[in-house]
Protein backbone atom coordinates (compact mmCIF):
# COMPACT_ATOMS: atom_id res chain seq x y z
CA UNK A 1 0.00 0.00 0.00
CA UNK A 2 1.38 3.30 -1.14
CA UNK A 3 2.66 5.43 2.58
CA UNK A 4 0.40 7.98 3.70
CA UNK A 5 1.91 10.77 5.37
CA UNK A 6 1.12 11.69 8.89
CA UNK A 7 0.19 14.48 10.50
CA UNK A 8 3.74 14.98 12.00
CA UNK A 9 5.34 14.46 8.52
CA UNK A 10 2.56 16.59 6.50
CA UNK A 11 3.81 19.57 9.71
CA UNK A 12 7.34 19.05 8.36
CA UNK A 13 6.74 19.25 4.51
CA UNK A 14 4.65 22.65 5.15
CA UNK A 15 7.19 24.20 7.11
CA UNK A 16 9.60 22.84 4.50
CA UNK A 17 7.70 24.67 1.76
CA UNK A 18 7.32 27.36 3.62
CA UNK A 19 11.17 27.97 4.10
CA UNK A 20 11.70 27.72 0.29
CA UNK A 21 8.99 30.54 -0.11
CA UNK A 22 10.72 32.66 2.48
CA UNK A 23 14.55 31.92 1.09
CA UNK A 24 13.05 33.02 -2.61
CA UNK A 25 11.91 36.34 -1.75
CA UNK A 26 14.72 38.88 -2.83
CA UNK A 27 14.02 40.40 0.89
CA UNK A 28 13.18 37.71 3.45
CA UNK A 29 15.68 35.53 1.77
CA UNK A 30 18.70 37.76 2.72
CA UNK A 31 16.95 38.94 6.19
CA UNK A 32 16.34 34.77 7.29
CA UNK A 33 19.85 33.95 5.63
CA UNK A 34 21.74 36.22 7.51
CA UNK A 35 19.36 35.74 10.58
CA UNK A 36 18.31 31.86 10.91
CA UNK A 37 17.32 32.34 14.63
CA UNK A 38 14.62 34.56 13.65
CA UNK A 39 11.12 32.97 12.61
CA UNK A 40 9.89 34.71 9.35
CA UNK A 41 5.95 34.02 8.46
CA UNK A 42 4.99 35.34 5.03
CA UNK A 43 1.25 35.61 4.73
CA UNK A 44 -0.95 35.12 1.78
CA UNK A 45 -1.65 38.09 -0.40
CA UNK A 46 -4.86 39.87 0.89
CA UNK A 47 -7.77 39.51 -1.61
CA UNK A 48 -8.02 42.19 -3.48
CA UNK A 49 -11.32 44.74 -2.89
CA UNK A 50 -12.42 47.00 -5.19
CA UNK A 51 -10.82 50.62 -4.73
CA UNK A 52 -12.32 53.15 -7.66
CA UNK A 53 -12.46 50.37 -9.78
CA UNK A 54 -15.77 49.94 -11.00
CA UNK A 55 -14.70 46.36 -13.11
CA UNK A 56 -13.33 44.88 -9.79
CA UNK A 57 -16.86 45.59 -7.94
CA UNK A 58 -19.48 42.27 -9.32
CA UNK A 59 -22.55 44.92 -7.85
CA UNK A 60 -21.23 47.34 -10.17
CA UNK A 61 -24.48 48.51 -12.40
CA UNK A 62 -23.43 50.55 -15.03
CA UNK A 63 -26.78 51.61 -16.74
CA UNK A 64 -28.24 52.20 -13.24
CA UNK A 65 -25.09 54.34 -11.96
CA UNK A 66 -24.39 56.61 -15.22
CA UNK A 67 -28.38 57.40 -15.38
CA UNK A 68 -28.21 58.24 -11.60
CA UNK A 69 -25.20 60.31 -12.88
CA UNK A 70 -26.63 62.13 -15.89
CA UNK A 71 -30.22 62.86 -13.97
CA UNK A 72 -27.97 64.42 -10.41
CA UNK A 73 -26.56 66.53 -13.03
CA UNK A 74 -29.40 68.11 -14.86
CA UNK A 75 -31.18 68.75 -11.71
CA UNK A 76 -28.20 70.44 -10.20
CA UNK A 77 -27.77 72.62 -13.75
CA UNK A 78 -31.54 72.95 -13.48
CA UNK A 79 -31.51 74.48 -10.25
CA UNK A 80 -28.24 77.07 -10.77
CA UNK A 81 -29.80 78.22 -13.82
CA UNK A 82 -33.40 78.76 -12.30
CA UNK A 83 -31.09 80.83 -9.24
CA UNK A 84 -29.09 82.99 -12.66
CA UNK A 85 -32.14 83.85 -14.93
CA UNK A 86 -35.06 82.61 -13.19
CA UNK A 87 -36.28 81.24 -16.20
CA UNK A 88 -37.19 77.46 -16.52
CA UNK A 89 -36.17 77.29 -19.98
CA UNK A 90 -33.37 77.55 -21.70
CA UNK A 91 -32.27 78.50 -25.59
CA UNK A 92 -32.92 75.19 -27.43
CA UNK A 93 -29.62 76.42 -29.36
CA UNK A 94 -27.45 75.61 -26.51
CA UNK A 95 -25.42 72.58 -27.03
CA UNK A 96 -26.62 68.89 -25.94
CA UNK A 97 -25.49 67.47 -22.36
CA UNK A 98 -22.10 65.42 -23.00
CA UNK A 99 -20.09 62.98 -20.97
CA UNK A 100 -16.07 63.81 -21.11
CA UNK A 101 -12.75 62.24 -20.05
CA UNK A 102 -12.06 63.00 -15.83
CA UNK A 103 -8.54 63.05 -14.42
CA UNK A 104 -7.65 59.59 -15.05
CA UNK A 105 -8.59 56.24 -17.27
CA UNK A 106 -11.88 55.29 -16.20
CA UNK A 107 -13.19 58.24 -14.93
CA UNK A 108 -15.72 60.42 -16.69
CA UNK A 109 -17.62 63.87 -15.95
CA UNK A 110 -20.91 65.35 -16.77
CA UNK A 111 -21.24 68.21 -18.28
CA UNK A 112 -24.23 70.40 -19.24
CA UNK A 113 -24.82 73.68 -20.42
CA UNK A 114 -27.25 75.98 -20.76
CA UNK A 115 -27.56 79.28 -23.22
CA UNK A 116 -29.86 82.36 -22.66
CA UNK A 117 -29.16 84.48 -26.22
CA UNK A 118 -30.66 87.96 -26.98
CA UNK A 119 -30.92 88.59 -23.04
CA UNK A 120 -30.96 92.69 -22.23
CA UNK A 121 -27.46 93.90 -20.91
CA UNK A 122 -29.47 94.02 -17.34
CA UNK A 123 -30.77 90.89 -17.36
CA UNK A 124 -27.21 89.52 -18.53
CA UNK A 125 -25.29 90.99 -15.90
CA UNK A 126 -27.83 89.88 -13.08
CA UNK A 127 -27.08 86.26 -13.92
CA UNK A 128 -23.50 86.63 -13.15
CA UNK A 129 -24.44 88.46 -9.32
CA UNK A 130 -27.56 85.62 -8.83
CA UNK A 131 -25.23 82.90 -9.66
CA UNK A 132 -22.83 83.68 -7.67
CA UNK A 133 -24.77 84.03 -4.57
CA UNK A 134 -26.74 80.90 -4.99
CA UNK A 135 -22.97 78.98 -4.91
CA UNK A 136 -22.60 80.50 -2.31
CA UNK A 137 -24.95 79.88 -0.15
CA UNK A 138 -24.85 75.84 -1.41
CA UNK A 139 -20.97 76.08 -0.72
CA UNK A 140 -19.17 76.17 -3.31
CA UNK A 141 -15.65 78.15 -3.35
CA UNK A 142 -16.49 81.13 -5.76
CA UNK A 143 -14.21 83.63 -8.01
CA UNK A 144 -15.18 86.21 -9.71
CA UNK A 145 -12.83 87.44 -11.71
CA UNK A 146 -12.78 91.11 -12.79
CA UNK A 147 -11.09 90.69 -16.27
CA UNK A 148 -12.92 90.47 -19.14
CA UNK A 149 -16.19 88.72 -19.29
CA UNK A 150 -18.21 88.91 -16.50
CA UNK A 151 -18.59 85.37 -15.00
CA UNK A 152 -18.29 82.85 -11.60
CA UNK A 153 -15.90 80.05 -11.69
CA UNK A 154 -16.95 77.70 -8.60
CA UNK A 155 -15.79 74.39 -7.38
CA UNK A 156 -17.06 72.45 -4.82
CA UNK A 157 -14.99 68.93 -3.21
CA UNK A 158 -11.56 67.64 -4.39
CA UNK A 159 -9.43 65.36 -6.68
CA UNK A 160 -11.53 63.43 -8.84
CA UNK A 161 -14.33 64.07 -7.13
CA UNK A 162 -14.54 68.00 -7.80
CA UNK A 163 -17.39 69.62 -9.05
CA UNK A 164 -17.57 72.41 -11.38
CA UNK A 165 -20.04 75.25 -12.16
CA UNK A 166 -19.33 78.82 -14.57
CA UNK A 167 -21.96 81.44 -14.98
CA UNK A 168 -20.96 83.78 -17.68
CA UNK A 169 -22.48 86.78 -19.09
CA UNK A 170 -21.44 88.40 -22.64
CA UNK A 171 -23.33 91.67 -22.21
CA UNK A 172 -22.49 93.14 -25.75
CA UNK A 173 -24.62 90.20 -27.07
CA UNK A 174 -26.91 89.44 -24.69
CA UNK A 175 -25.83 85.74 -24.03
CA UNK A 176 -25.52 83.68 -20.98
CA UNK A 177 -23.87 80.55 -20.42
CA UNK A 178 -24.64 78.43 -17.69
CA UNK A 179 -22.25 75.46 -17.43
CA UNK A 180 -22.39 72.39 -14.54
CA UNK A 181 -19.40 69.72 -14.63
CA UNK A 182 -19.94 67.11 -12.69
CA UNK A 183 -17.21 64.78 -10.19
CA UNK A 184 -15.66 62.32 -11.22
CA UNK A 185 -17.39 59.10 -12.26
CA UNK A 186 -15.87 56.02 -12.38
CA UNK A 187 -16.95 53.34 -15.05
CA UNK A 188 -15.19 50.48 -16.89
CA UNK A 189 -12.92 51.97 -19.33
CA UNK A 190 -14.82 50.58 -22.04
CA UNK A 191 -17.64 52.62 -20.77
CA UNK A 192 -15.72 55.72 -20.74
CA UNK A 193 -14.69 55.11 -23.97
CA UNK A 194 -17.97 54.72 -25.64
CA UNK A 195 -19.40 57.49 -22.89
CA UNK A 196 -17.65 60.37 -24.28
CA UNK A 197 -17.96 59.04 -27.72
CA UNK A 198 -21.45 59.46 -27.06
CA UNK A 199 -22.86 56.07 -27.12
CA UNK A 200 -25.17 54.55 -24.68
CA UNK A 201 -24.13 53.11 -20.98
Amino acid sequence: MPHRPTEPEQVSTTRERERERILREPFWGAFRRRRPAVDVVLLPPEARTPSGDAEADPSYDEPAVVVAAAERAEILTAELWLACTGADECDPAGPPPRWTHGPRKGVVRREISRVLTQADPVTAALAVDRGATALRDEGWTVTEPTDGTPRVLASRGEGARREEALVLAAVDTGRVVVRYRSGGLVVPRAAARRLVAGGAA
